[in-house]
């Protein structure tokens, strides 16, 4: 509660500031992000339940023994902030009567003694002596502004490089997700540079980076005065409101200066070099993605009290890369925020839907300012991401040690890539990749190189032959036949060919081996499912004339599999006579050879025919949070000062600070209860791509079987082997 109490004070110091006309000692943009950090300090440090119950003593305390705990500082000024920002607080207390104006005057007065020491006291401390002795080391005198700037800014971005890294390793272990994604087209650095000079968010920022040029009247982090902003927004084109969002993306990226200057890096934004290009734009997209769902916290603190909207842009980011092609209706990201910002709670879902009816779905705010970057595609009411989004965020993930891997020009790929990549894409993308790899080869020939490397990979690896060759169509048959007599692909191939015929030949009729064999590959693929109705249910098809016959037709396949079927039948199948007769006929089956018994049956003898039906979506529930409350990411690192900051309350942020940069990454980091409210939607999405893409397939000879997709083991080690 005493968190609240800090954050409800922040937000009507922010609503007095901006309406009591008065002058500040400070600047609102500085104020807002040091009080912030004095907050954390009061309540974490201090054990003070609210601002305005600062005693005598309190603020010398504060600023001469506890700010320089944890506060270092490389320049002689130490933080020029921090005074103006304890100065306007304590005219906010005052003229808000949350304080007598007598103890406001006392502690003015012990304010104005500490001031005469806080820039030497802080610039001596320990902290920031120890900050001096590295700076020395790097051959960097203090007294050297522009390069200690330099030097601090090299440091921010090299904690930052490693905060992400570690971040993303986290994020990976949260969700689950395996150590690797499936491959993944992207195009060409040159094609995707020319891609991000493309995007119209970035020309507008490069239209107000040099509007901010010829006006140097940015204050620190982007903030203009409402003269100024009304001569920005009449140059410019735009709304306030879109003025602050792109005033916070490049405060967040760090082309403003805290000191209110434009970073050089800034200008590269009008430069055309490919690596240029690239790297400004994925610092806009990130600070677009993760900070414009935040800031909309700005417009309305007394409904964003109650929802937790920071981490949510990264969440949804990672939504649409999990859902690849597929997307995400409008609704479906929506859905993902609200979730998230709500955690289901009655009274946040009320707030949410009051700040819908007055301000508009923040998920679509953010992701209509993600396809004016070129980032995303909106089209028929579902989004996706466009190569560049792909792009960064899979640079995110693999820097999270998530194995992302390239595929090779369609030209360069082999029958093998394209078995593998058969079980780990949807339709629609197998479809796109099959056709260009068949460009100038001879389809006939490529049939025949995929149902040779399936006939000596897996269950998963026949499954995904068929599908392969239904994309390749007639050309096919030829190579089709010449497997009718491998009992590992015969059931397959009788299926393709007669798929074709109008009356099917009697020698392209499914047996009960035939169908047994299918079944015992598809039960091998989801070994891991354990839901005993659709164990059940598969097992019940009149063409292997029920259950019991079922389990004893797997029992009598050579099929290498058959033993770890029946033994999995037997531990979740629902009948316990069933189970037990699959466990009997699983020890059977071992004591002959592991299904292999030389009377056993092949493919191919006898008649009979199949229909079935496959499973519905296995999607595994998310487990674990992002993180657990409180915990907080590396020390942060800006310019001329460093933080190691306590616990922090949960205050909206207004853009990167000069003291205490909090960024939506940091609030993923935090993010409580973000991934069991957002489980039931999430859940389908990560399972596709975290286990391996569970794809619906409709495969010849047994409809509608969703295939999890796994490595093919035996081909990828053949292929070294070869190599």
């Amino acid at each position: 509660m005493a968190l609240d109490r800090f954050a409800s004070v922040l937000g009507g110091f922010r609503r007095w500031a901006a309406a009591s006309g008065r002058q500040l000692r400070g600047n609102l943009q500085d104020d807002v992000p040091e009080l912030f950090l004095l907050f954390n300090l009061m309540h974490g440090e201090m054990e003070l339940g609210r601002p305005e119950d600062l005693a005598a003593g309190d603020v010398r305390t504060l600023l001469l023994e506890v700010y320089p705990q944890h506060v270092m500082v490389a320049r002689r000024d130490g933080n020029p902030c921090t005074v103006p920002a304890m100065q306007d607080l304590l005219a906010f207390l005052v003229d808000t009567r949350r304080i007598s104006p007598q103890r406001g005057d006392a502690l003015e007065r012990e304010l104005d003694d500490a001031a005469r020491l806080f820039a030497d006291v802080l610039f001596h401390s320990p902290m920031s002596r120890e900050l001096h002795e590295i700076l020395d080391e790097d051959g960097i005198d203090v007294d050297a502004t522009d390069a200690v700037d330099r030097w601090m800014e090299q440091q921010a971005a090299a904690a930052r490089r490693d905060w992400s890294a570690e971040r993303a390793v986290e994020l990976r272990e949260s969700f689950g997700l395996p150590a690797e994604l499936p491959p993944l087209r992207l195009p060409e650095p040159a094609e995707l540079a020319a891609l991000a000079r493309s995007s119209e968010l970035l020309a507008a920022f490069r239209k107000l980076t040099g509007w901010l040029a010829d006006n140097p009247v940015v204050g620190t982090d982007g903030s203009l005065t409402m003269i100024e902003t009304a001569r920005a927004t009449a140059a410019l084109g735009i709304d306030r409101h879109e003025l602050a969002l792109q005033l916070r993306a490049l405060a967040d990226a760090e082309f403003i200066k805290p000191d209110g200057t434009i970073a050089d890096k800034a200008f590269r934004l009008l430069g055309h070099a490919s690596d240029d290009v690239l790297d400004v734009w994925t610092q806009v997209f990130t600070a677009v993605l993760c900070g414009t769902i935040p800031a909309e916290t700005a417009r309305d603190m007394t409904r964003s009290r109650c929802l937790n909207l920071d981490g949510q842009g990264m969440f949804l980011g990672l939504m649409l890369f999990l859902a690849r092609r597929a997307g995400l209706s409008l609704p479906e990201a929506s859905g993902f925020v609200k979730c998230g910002a709500t955690s289901e709670l009655s009274e946040a879902i009320g707030a949410w839907e009051s700040w819908i009816a007055a301000h508009g779905d923040p998920a679509e705010t953010l992701l209509r300012r993600l396809e004016r970057h070129s980032a995303v595609t909106i089209a028929d009411d579902r989004v996706r991401l466009a190569p560049l989004g792909l792009w960064a965020i899979r640079g995110l993930l693999v820097s999270g040690g998530i194995d992302i891997p390239l595929l090779p020009p369609p030209g360069e790929m082999t029958a093998v890539d394209v078995l593998a990549l058969a079980a780990q894409v949807d339709d629609e993308e197998l479809g796109d990749e099959v056709e260009a790899w068949l460009a100038g080869r001879d389809p006939e020939q490529a049939a025949g190189e995929l149902l040779h490397f399936a006939s000596l990979g897996g269950p998963l690896d026949r499954m995904s032959v068929s599908a392969i060759l239904a994309v390749i169509g007639p050309a096919a048959r030829s190579a089709w036949r010449e497997v009718l007599g491998h009992p590992e692909l015969t059931s397959y191939a009788k299926s393709a060919l007669s798929a074709a015929e109008t009356h099917t030949p009697r020698d392209l009729e499914l047996t009960l081996p035939d169908v047994a064999w299918m079944l015992t590959d598809l039960l091998a693929v989801h070994s891991d499912v354990d839901d005993p109705g659709w164990i059940a249910e598969q097992l019940d098809r009149p063409e292997l004339g029920g259950e019991l016959a079922a389990i004893e037709a797997i029992s009598r396949l050579p099929h290498p599999d058959a033993v770890t079927v029946l033994a999995h039948i037997g531990r979740a199948h629902p009948d316990k006579k069933i189970a037990k007769a699959a466990r009997k006929a699983a020890h059977a089956a071992s004591t002959r050879g592991g299904g292999n018994s030389g009377r056993g049956w092949l493919p191919g003898a006898g008649r009979g025919a199949v229909a079935a039906d496959g499973p519905a979506a296995r999607a595994g529930d998310l487990a674990g949070a992002i993180r657990a409350s409180g915990e907080q990411p590396a020390p942060p690192v800006d310019h001329h000062i460093m933080v190691e900051p306590a616990e922090h309350p949960e205050v909206p942020e207004t853009g990167v600070t000069t003291v205490l940069p909090v960024s939506d990454m940091v609030a993923l980091a935090a993010h409580r209860g973000l991934v069991t409210s957002a489980g039931k939607l999430a859940s389908s999405v990560i399972t596709q791509a975290g286990q391996a893409a569970q794809v619906r397939r409709d495969l010849v000879g047994l409809p509608h079987i969703q295939r999890q997709a796994r490595p093919v083991q035996a081909l990828v080690q053949q292929r070294a082997a070869q190599e």
